[in-house]
């Protein structure tokens, strides 16, 4: 599954596309052989004073996505997440087979992020020394 196509697909149809929006919650989980058993993020996207919070999960059985949305006052970590638009692009710099093939043979796998932008420059190092990948400013690439 290509993330950052479906991250564009969920953006077209809420009709987001010019909006900033910010990513928490990303969390994929997966079988050795790829196929995803689990997706789910949140989107957030600041309307004037109030918040709009979109909370997307993929519904695996019916290979469609199921998005609700939520009007909020106040969220306080808005201004500590990542640009989602930055998040899916990079996402796609990672070679999922290999990170599987270098965990191990397990049940299942976790991608996991909340989103923090404070978070980012410690999960990029450790990925970085244990895949083979160089951070080059905000960029991870394969060695």
């Amino acid at each position: 599954m290509n993330f950052q196509d479906e991250y564009e697909l969920i953006k077209q149809e809420l009709k987001l596309e010019n909006q900033n929006l910010r990513l928490e919650d990303f969390e994929v989980e997966y079988v050795k052989d790829g196929r995803i058993t689990d997706l789910s993020w949140q989107l957030l996207g600041q309307n004037g004073n109030s918040y709009n919070l979109y909370q997307i999960r993929y519904d695996v059985g019916k290979s469609r996505y199921r998005v609700t949305n939520n009007q909020l006052e106040k969220w306080l970590q808005y201004n500590r997440l990542i640009e989602a638009d930055y998040f899916f692009e990079n996402l796609n710099v990672l070679d999922i087979k290999d990170m599987t093939h270098a965990k191990g043979d397990f049940s299942s796998y976790v991608i996991r992020s909340t989103g923090e932008r404070i978070n980012y420059a410690v999960v990029s190092i450790v990925i970085a020394i244990f895949l083979g990948y160089v951070i080059k400013g905000y960029r991870i690439s394969k060695i």
